[in-house]
């Protein structure tokens, strides 16, 4: 159990130093899903966030071990958006709890079966990205062993999606002020207690 709790609080240490960083949403989640792809049994990785009207789920960033299971994500180069209960996505925004597919190439509700029968990704892991009450997005890792041999992966799995959504909430709304700032065709600013401009 100790070694388990170490692995997890070193991998997530590792992602809020990625959050940290000046870069964008995107480029912190991409980073962030290389490492988790470097997890043993572990193929492939996106996240989907909320749109900002709630209205559906966009994928937002891919990462994959091999060149084969790039294959999986050029089959379904369309497949960028989902509503709720719509694929593995939908499904774990209408629980707002980790949900795990198998037999993904023959599961009908799996809207990318046949890509993912064609490079051997048999198991999805779909884990949602909670702040508090607020559903952000989810995490979802494809590999091509059984839900029972990943049993101690998807636990791992579980407590760093759990501590990834005041990360992921900070640079949301950090991106959200960004766009303010450089949307606007006024000059903006904030000023702080002191009287001084922050920004």
């Amino acid at each position: 159990a100790e070694i388990k709790e170490k692995i997890v609080n070193d991998l997530f240490t590792e992602l809020t130093l990625t959050f940290a960083k000046s870069i964008s949403l995107v480029t912190s989640l991409d980073q962030a899903l290389q490492r988790l792809v470097l997890l043993p049994k572990i193929r492939a990785s996106e996240i989907w966030l909320v749109a900002p009207d709630h209205s559906e789920l966009h994928l937002v960033s891919t990462s994959f071990q091999q060149r084969k299971f790039g294959l999986f994500y050029q089959q379904t180069q369309g497949f960028t958006s989902c509503t709720q209960e719509e694929g593995l996505p939908g499904s774990v925004w209408k629980e707002k709890r980790v949900i795990v597919w198998d037999h993904l190439g023959e599961n009908k509700h799996f809207l990318r079966a046949e890509a993912a029968q064609m490079v051997g990704l048999s198991t999805g892991i779909g884990l949602p990205i909670m702040y508090g009450d607020e559903f952000l997005g989810c995490i979802v890792c494809f590999s091509t062993t059984s839900p029972a041999v990943l049993a101690e992966k998807i636990t791992l799995l579980t407590h760093i999606s759990e501590k990834l959504g005041p990360l992921v909430k900070q640079k949301v709304t950090e991106e959200e002020y960004r766009n303010v700032f450089n949307i606007s065709s006024d000059p903006l600013c904030i000023v702080g207690f002191d009287g001084y401009i922050k920004k």
